[in-house]
């Protein structure tokens, strides 16, 4: 793989979650669902502290 192969596709994904994450507070948001940033705060803190175990 190229690096410039690299860069396109990692911007890709980059801009694949940021439509999901966008479109999914977009719903929440018509519908009153305050709980669900306060899930996604308890959910990146998870992940958070899975990355950070292998240290």
């Amino acid at each position: 793989m190229t690096d410039k192969f690299i860069r396109h596709f990692v911007s890709a994904i980059g801009f694949l979650i940021a439509l999901f994450i966008f479109v999914a507070g977009y719903i929440s948001g018509t519908h009153g669902w305050w709980w669900v940033i306060i899930s996604s705060g308890v959910v990146y803190f998870i992940v958070y502290k899975l990355v950070d175990a292998g240290h």
